[in-house]
């Protein structure tokens, strides 16, 4: 009877060390996460776009040839998302990127004064050169009033409503496959 008793007390030691250690579902949530916040940069903001970019900043990407797409100059940021798993318990998911928080929170740029230079065509117009000047264009050096420019959200790390129930699942499955572990046993 001892004996039975003592494999009984082993299997539910067994079982709740696994109940213990979600690593496994975890690294798999994680997964899960990485393709959604793919699909949010894709399609600029889910449920809901992003916020579009102002005429100016729109204006400045096409000027410099970075495309239209919102959050997408470099790929720096969509690029540097990451997730680990800590202590089989925890899943963190975010970006070491300095700038990311200031486009997944929004709020206030202060832009400090500086001195630049801008250059205009022959009737006064503003002349965009990319770097050489065009025949009968001038520059003019112009300061730079300090001023707050206020940045929109515009979250990226979001969870959808299909993400949590796929990680529910996950989780459902790994306990799951922990009792009927030891029912074999």
């Amino acid at each position: 009877e001892e004996k039975g008793l003592d494999k009984v007390l082993a299997s539910f030691k067994e079982t709740r060390r696994s109940m213990n250690d979600f690593s496994d579902p975890l690294h798999k949530a994680g997964n899960v996460m990485l393709k959604s916040i793919d699909e949010n940069f894709e399609k600029e903001g889910r449920p809901e776009g992003w916020t579009p970019l102002s005429p100016s900043t729109m204006r400045a990407k096409l000027a410099a040839r970075y495309g239209r797409k919102i959050l997408t100059r470099t790929g720096n940021l969509k690029g540097s998302i990451n997730f680990r798993v800590r202590s089989g318990k925890k899943l963190l998911i975010g970006t070491a990127v300095p700038y990311a928080a200031i486009h997944q929170f929004g709020g206030p740029i202060k832009k400090k004064q500086r001195t630049g230079s801008l250059t205009f065509n022959r009737k006064g117009g503003f002349a965009r050169t990319r770097g050489r000047f065009r025949i009968g264009a001038f520059a003019k050096k112009v300061i730079f009033g300090a001023h707050t420019i206020y940045m929109p959200q515009r979250k990226f790390l979001l969870f959808q409503d299909q993400d949590i129930d796929r990680m529910n699942s996950l989780i459902a499955e790994h306990i799951l496959k922990a009792f009927l572990k030891r029912g074999k046993s």
